[in-house]
């Protein structure tokens, strides 16, 4: 289990017991969880914990298998979170894992900032989110 990943998941996804649609029209629920949710749904805390350490377990398989170098568990927790968000496929094409397995460390770094936007227009939110997934990638 990654905890940097779970940390900033929680952090900026939140958490909502009951279905709800996010910004992005999707049925979400427990801590942005979207897989199977359907209007009315309502979990315990502990559903939505155990929902999460799923999450976070599948992306990671995710990410790892994208990976051509070596991260640290810092570096993955952030690539685990940004991808947790924009999705794998958005993740599998972004010049974020170009630049990252091309070996450019501070390259891929930047990249984070580029994805703060929802529609064309900054969310302060993601520009947050991004931040703190670029500082602790740096960090790393």
């Amino acid at each position: 289990m990654n905890t940097y990943a779970m940390d900033l998941i929680k952090q900026y996804e939140g958490i909502r017991l009951t279905a709800y649609e996010c910004p992005g029209h999707v049925l979400t629920i427990g801590y942005g969880h979207t897989e199977g949710v359907y209007t009315g749904q309502s979990l315990t805390y502990q559903e939505a914990e155990r929902l999460l350490a799923d999450d976070v377990e599948y992306y990671k398989a995710q990410v790892t298998k994208l990976l051509k170098v070596s991260v640290t568990e810092k570096q993955l927790g952030a690539l685990i979170s940004f991808a947790y968000d924009v999705g794998v496929w958005a993740f599998e094409q972004s010049s974020l894992l170009r630049k990252l397995n091309a070996g450019d460390f501070q390259g891929a770094c930047r990249e984070f900032h580029k994805w703060k936007y929802a529609d064309g227009v900054i969310l302060p939110g993601l520009e947050t989110r991004r931040k703190a997934e670029a500082e602790l990638f740096s960090v790393g």
